[in-house]
């Protein structure tokens, strides 16, 4: 086996210039010709003869980069379960290893990106991505990282503090695969606020601008654009601050919340799960109902796409980069709505 190439490195913007205009940030776009993409890499190092090796692998999280540098190894592994299960509750175990060339001896630690090896073994290693903006907003319950583009696999008594040659985390800013463009709409005509910064493209500069509930009502649309590894991400970039998300937790969203319903004699009935791309709130409205004995009414902020009229799924199960689980292109519609079923 002869090693690949993992040197150390960042991905490269595609950003021509960035200054301060009248107290606004404004970032310029390069034109087409040097626009770049990214493409999502994990380092993955494995102690073989003696030595650290390594094999860099494209890769949205840190099971698809074991998984993918086990043929190079020619180690084996296996999950508890190892799919992501694409629908309204992905799989919480999604990557989570329970044996390493068929034992149950092994660690498995993930770079934090600054200073320091993670141990991740009993993590769910699907959940964990290379993404400085996921990193950065998402908490990964029963983990201890939640972003690395490095990780080691330790069969032995090797010890991960002698690994050189790591990678930084993926940042999603100036490439053309991480902007996504939302057309926001209210269609119900009842939203109420005023002068909330957003991100926009004005003549192809993206850039703050102030709108107002109606810019977005009756017959007017507005186009915000965000930078993410996923739809949700970027979303919060286009936003910012006048998203809410469910599963706050220390300034950041967990990645998922077990919610449990009971009646009103306190017996269980069931359990749903929230992830971190569950809206609460925009623009300070979220969902909400009337129930009368007749009918039951819903006003809520409906997400669709060119090729999806509604998306089932949370914006958090789309991006436009290799290994995502979804990918539902760069354009997006999200508009506050309401429906009314009979009953």
């Amino acid at each position: 086996m002869n090693a690949k190439s993992c040197k150390i490195g960042v991905f490269a913007f595609a950003i021509a210039a960035m200054m301060m205009v009248a107290g606004v940030f404004v970032i310029t776009n390069t034109d087409d010709s040097e626009a770049t993409t990214l493409t999502p890499t994990v380092n993955v190092y494995y102690y073989y003869e003696g030595n650290w090796e390594c094999s860099p692998e494209v890769a949205y999280d840190l099971y698809q980069a074991i998984d993918g540098a086990k043929d190079y190894f020619e180690y084996t592994i296996t999950t508890s379960n190892g799919s992501w299960v694409s629908g309204y509750n992905p799989n919480m175990d999604y990557g989570k290893i329970s044996q390493v060339n068929g034992s149950g001896s092994f660690a498995i630690y993930a770079y934090d990106g600054v200073s320091q090896w993670v141990n991740v073994t009993t993590s769910s290693l699907g959940w964990i991505r290379p993404f400085a903006d996921y990193g950065a907003i998402v908490n990964v319950p029963n983990a201890d990282i939640s972003a690395s583009a490095n990780v080691a696999i330790v069969t032995g008594a090797e010890n991960v503090n002698d690994i050189t040659g790591m990678i930084a985390l993926g940042d999603v800013h100036g490439h053309t695969n991480t902007l996504y463009k939302f057309t926001l709409h209210d269609n119900v005509g009842t939203l109420s606020f005023a002068n909330v910064p957003v991100k926009t493209m004005v003549n192809g500069i993206w850039t703050t601008v102030f709108i107002s509930a109606s810019d977005i009502k009756g017959t007017n649309y507005f186009d915000v654009y965000g930078y993410g590894s996923d739809a949700y991400l970027a979303l919060i970039d286009a936003v910012g601050a006048s998203l809410v998300s469910d599963n706050m937790n220390s300034n950041k969203i967990d990645a998922w919340v077990e919610h449990q319903v009971f009646d009103e004699n306190q017996v269980y009935l069931y359990s749903y799960y929230t992830y971190y791309s569950w809206v609460v709130s925009l623009f300070g409205v979220g969902t909400s109902s009337s129930i009368t004995s007749t009918s039951s009414t819903y006003w809520y902020w409906m997400s669709s796409a060119p090729s999806n009229p509604y998306l089932s799924y949370n914006f958090g199960y789309y991006s436009q980069l290799t290994g995502a689980y979804n990918n539902e292109g760069s354009a997006f519609n999200y508009t506050y709505y309401t429906e009314t079923y009979p009953l």
